[in-house]
């Protein structure tokens, strides 16, 4: 997407997938992923819904208003203006009522049919940023105040509050009514039991995450980020996620294996992904790091890649390229790696370091080599001579440290960067 999605929703059959960026609406079919629609829009789009009795499309966004539009022609139904922004909304299954969060902590509850206002309730002195109906008369809402508000539909009373440490950006609800999923700030993904309240489990999108909508089974969910990017998770597995497109997030690190045929690349979902090359198909997702994987290399003869991580308890995590078997588990210090390396041999793997250490690690068993404190701030780059015994690291500071590997001793520091030197 050319900007954040902020507004994102399956229909009821998962035959089509719409979206809300700035001044833009896209409509999909699903599985395959066509552009049906990709259409102007007054102001920033920050809610989508389809109501499946009608056969409609709900837009609501920071213009102040909703917009019912026919799904098919997508010329507008229907109209609610409420001259303050509209950051969230939501249709009860059977469509008989639209809920709407806005920017002035107003829920609101609308006819179905004519968007006439049945009702108006502040649950919180700021926006309410997502609602999601849990059942027939219930609807939740989440708001800057970092509580799930469970509202009765009948006259707007709050029934639970379910408080959390963190504010609460989007809310869904699974369509048995038993899981409620909401956006935190920060890129996670969080999941409760709807009966007993209790929180089930967080997941790391990595990015600003600003909207998420289950899919009709139950079993999945997608989600929009500030990024521009649909995540489709599985609920009913920890695995992986993946992006309804070539990449899941940032492709913030990139690796080729040394026959060319295969590429590796990382981002901040703490995933691996490997690709053919001759095909551009994904081969192989293989999770695990923390963090933004931020540093990626192969072994000399392919049969190793290390995968180094950006997180508060940084590590390297090496596997054969083949099938994805852990071979060790790497600690690099607070703060993780910013580059990794394979000596000629491939016998020893260096980390350029977080905390400014070059850490050098013994292949056969994992054992650390020889950890070297070279600058007060982050290292970020790292090379390898490709003939003579040397490897050369730099980092914010400016200079560039060369070291001979056989006694890991610094050679000579270089100086004339004015600011950070990095890959």
């Amino acid at each position: 997407l050319p900007h954040r999605a902020d507004a994102v929703a399956w229909n009821a059959d998962a035959s089509r997938i719409a979206a809300g960026t700035w001044n833009k609406l896209f409509l999909w079919s699903w599985p395959d992923g066509k552009l049906l629609h990709e259409g102007a829009w007054p102001d920033y789009i920050k809610g989508v819904a389809f109501d499946a009795a009608r056969g409609r499309l709900l837009v609501g966004g920071d213009d102040g208003r909703v917009v019912a539009l026919d799904v098919e022609t997508l010329e507008p139904a229907a109209v609610a203006d409420f001259k303050t922004k509209v950051w969230s909304l939501a249709v009860d299954p059977q469509g008989d009522t639209v809920a709407v969060g806005r920017l002035d902590g107003m829920l609101t509850l609308l006819d179905g049919e004519t968007l006439e206002t049945r009702w108006s309730q502040r649950v919180s002195p700021r926006g309410v940023l997502g609602v999601a109906f849990l059942r027939a008369d219930r609807v939740i809402a989440t708001a800057y105040d970092g509580v799930l508000h469970v509202v009765g539909t009948e006259n707007g009373h709050v029934v639970r509050r379910l408080p959390h440490a963190a504010d609460l950006w989007d809310v869904a609800a699974g369509p048995d009514g038993r899981l409620i999923a909401a956006l935190e700030r920060g890129g996670r993904l969080r999941l409760w039991d709807a009966e007993s309240g209790s929180p089930l489990e967080a997941r790391v999108q990595g990015r600003e995450v600003s909207d998420v909508s289950f899919h009709p089974d139950g079993t999945r969910l997608v989600t929009g980020s500030w990024a521009g990017t649909l995540v489709e998770w599985d609920c009913s597995t920890h695995g992986d996620p993946h992006r309804l497109g070539p990449h899941l997030d940032e492709a913030d690190s990139v690796a080729v294996h040394p026959d060319g045929h295969l590429a590796a690349t990382g981002g901040v979902v703490g995933a691996v992904r490997l690709w053919d090359l001759e095909t551009g198909e994904l081969a192989r997702v293989w999770p695990g790091n923390h963090g933004f994987v931020h540093a990626l290399a192969f072994s000399p003869d392919g049969d190793l890649l290390a995968s180094g991580d950006i997180a508060s308890k940084g590590q390297v995590l090496v596997r054969r390229s083949a099938d994805g078997e852990l071979v060790h588990r790497l600690r690099v210090g607070a703060g993780g790696t910013h580059a990794i390396a394979f000596t000629r041999d491939g016998g020893v793997l260096i980390s350029a370091g977080y905390d400014g250490s070059l850490r050098a690690f013994d292949l056969e068993d994992g054992a650390l080599l020889v950890e070297r404190t070279l600058s007060s701030e982050i290292l970020r780059a790292l090379a390898v001579h490709p003939s003579e015994p040397i490897v050369a690291t730099a980092g914010e500071e400016g200079f560039i440290w060369v070291i001979d590997t056989r006694t890991w001793e610094v050679s000579v520091r270089l100086e004339g960067h004015a600011g950070t030197v990095q890959d």
